[in-house]
């Protein structure tokens, strides 16, 4: 991938400049000085040559444009490679919390589920008790009320 955008940077690359190229040797080809583009007047370009050709004419430079262009490709790269180490640090760092996240919900699921099953049988054992509770309050009244209608008083209370 990272392969392939250099590839495609450096082909876009050599387009512009075979563009700035062929757009600078028509204008020196035409009485040797620069015919006034006004769509690009005031933005330089330079041949093969190492000729630099402006809105005032053509400068040829001491330096070798090629070793700029290089120099541009190796910053282009290598940027372009930090962006990529970074995003990639970047996407192992959110699949990890990913992860993370996951199985910390699985395990808050595990647990809620524990719950609602203790919460259950807790509920089964509170009706239970209850009713205990109205077996035993119902044993101990009846006996009591038996007597009372067997020695015939009234009930005081």
């Amino acid at each position: 991938m990272e392969k392939d955008l250099l590839q495609m940077e450096n082909e876009s690359l050599k387009l512009e400049v075979a563009k700035h190229t062929s757009a600078s040797q028509k204008r020196t080809k035409s009485e040797g000085h620069d015919s006034g583009d006004f769509n690009q007047w005031g933005v330089a370009s330079a041949d093969g040559e190492g000729h630099l050709v402006g809105l005032l004419g053509i400068l040829t430079t001491p330096m070798a444009f090629a070793e700029e262009q290089q120099s541009r490709e190796q910053r282009l790269q290598q940027y372009f490679r930090k962006k990529l180490s970074e995003l990639a640090l970047e996407k192992e760092l959110l699949e990890s919390k990913t992860e993370h996240y996951v199985t910390e919900c699985e395990g808050l699921r595990a647990r809620l589920e524990l719950a609602e099953d203790e919460r259950a049988a807790a509920a089964r054992a509170l009706v239970l008790k209850h009713d205990t509770i109205g077996r035993l309050v119902s044993h101990r009244v009846a006996p009591a009320a038996l007597h009372r209608l067997r020695t015939c008083q009234p009930c005081v209370w």
